[in-house]
């Protein structure tokens, strides 16, 4: 048997020759210069020329060096599964014989195993047809397990259930994780609002304590806006209560101290269109102020960045059938009213609202912890109402612990006893070690550390 390129080959005749990979691209090539070396270069370097081929003459040579047996085979299918059109030499040499010369291979036909042209499709026609596995040669078997160890992986992926120590089944810790999350651990607000969208994510950035590491880039990404956005609204408010001014009139100031230092402070190189980009965010923040001062009423704020369960502040306690759970978090700011009651804000960066359904599918709890945390961790009066403040958008959100209804109940005291329910459930979910991977209605955010391996990831438009 002589294998060879056809150039090769053109000189001799052969009983038997098989000529492949008739298809569209394939034979005759399409011809396209050589970006790097010239035709004279490659000439002078006895190199193939790469245009003004003569693979008519190179086919008709190779087509005729046949004196019993010809062969020409052609793939169907690209490796995407479209269709793949024959090339014009596959349609000559068709109308030289009958319809009963060609011969259509479906991978899903069986065929006797001798007929394999290599072992990669042995393997494959004998999985097919249910055959015996234990083959002599010691490279089949062992290529038939590395053929069955993937065949496995692909079964896990396609499952919609999720169902692999891979994919966060860890029920087998969940004594060790029982210990680790006792009732003395001191939990995470937005950690525990994590878990509802993806417990896989809550494992890699909870559990695991990992996060994506990116070299400095240019500009800044969703993350850093809304820390920009909060720490400049912090300070507005609190200049402001100190030197009873309004905020409208030092949110200039204020915002250009925090630029002058984001770039150091977030980690990100400021592009040519830094000072453009300034002045939208600052127009941005100028239009939600003056829609929050607007809506604020006789409210007065009088806590911005309250802490609770850190830095010697009392944690929130959760109790439910005796089981305790601590929280940890910080809320954005708190007002009160000429009465002394008091609300709770969480300012969102996101453009996409933030409705009743997203507390009772347990997506959005940090509102009723807040709330929980602002009465009864830091004591600063009762809570009667909280809401989310879209500040793209300039407007609360629709979701508000006073107008909350659902099948479940309505108002305040529904919302947080939704929210508390969703929290004692996670957290013993985490506690059995049930971390299995789901993919979000609204889909992934891209900065999930799991991103970069896991097999549900599905990167949404718009992550805020």
């Amino acid at each position: 048997m002589f294998v060879s390129k056809l150039v090769e080959a053109r000189a001799a005749r052969y009983q038997a020759v098989a000529l492949l990979g008739l298809s569209e691209g394939l034979f005759p090539v399409v011809e396209n210069p050589d970006p790097f070396l010239d035709e004279q270069s490659r000439h002078d370097l006895k190199m193939e020329s790469r245009l003004e081929r003569d693979q008519k003459s190179t086919f008709y040579q190779a087509f005729t060096r046949a004196d019993t047996h010809l062969l020409l085979t052609r793939p169907y299918l690209s490796e995407d599964g479209e269709k793949w059109e024959p090339s014009p030499y596959w349609r000559a040499a068709e109308m030289l014989f009958t319809e009963n010369a060609k011969t259509d291979k479906q991978t899903f036909i069986k065929r006797p195993l001798s007929e394999a042209a290599s072992r990669q499709e042995f393997l494959f026609w004998n999985v097919q047809q249910g055959q015996p596995h234990n083959f002599a040669d010691e490279e089949l078997n062992s290529r038939f397990q590395n053929l069955a160890k993937a065949g496995g992986i692909l079964d896990v992926r396609r499952a919609k259930r999720t169902n692999s120590v891979y994919e966060g089944d860890l029920t087998s810790l969940a004594s060790l994780l029982g210990q680790q999350y006792s009732q003395e651990h001191n939990w995470s607000a937005s950690r525990l609002e994590a878990y509802s969208n993806c417990p896989f994510r809550f494992f890699t950035s909870g559990v695991l304590g990992l996060d994506i590491t990116k070299p400095i880039e240019l500009g800044l990404d969703i993350r850093q806006i809304g820390t920009l956005y909060h720490r400049i609204l912090e300070l507005v408010y609190a200049q402001a209560a100190n030197q009873g001014t309004n905020p409208l009139e030092i949110l200039d100031d204020v915002a250009e101290g925090v630029f002058t230092n984001a770039p150091r402070w977030l980690g990100f190189r400021p592009t040519a269109l830094w000072e453009v980009e300034k002045s939208q965010h600052l127009e941005k923040l100028h239009n939600s102020l003056e829609a929050m001062e607007s809506e604020r009423g006789s409210w007065q704020p009088i806590a911005f960045e309250a802490k609770f369960g850190s830095n010697g502040s009392p944690s929130l306690v959760l109790e439910r059938d005796g089981d305790l759970v601590r929280i940890h978090g910080i809320i954005d700011r708190v007002d009160r009213n000429p009465d002394g009651e008091v609300r709770v804000i969480d300012y969102k960066t996101g453009s996409s609202n933030i409705g009743n359904r997203d507390l009772v599918e347990g997506t959005r709890l940090q509102l009723p912890v807040y709330a929980k945390a602002a009465e009864l961790a830091l004591e600063l009066g009762e809570v009667v109402d909280g809401f989310y403040w879209l500040i793209n958008a300039g407007s609360p959100s629709s979701l508000t612990l006073t107008k909350f209804k659902s099948e479940q109940g309505e108002g305040f005291d529904a919302a947080c006893r939704i929210a508390i329910n969703h929290i004692h459930n996670n957290v013993n979910m985490v506690r059995r070690g049930n971390f299995r991977a789901k993919t979000p209605q609204k889909g992934c955010a891209v900065y999930c550390p799991a991103s970069i391996y896991c097999w549900r990831y599905q990167a949404r438009s718009n992550n805020g």
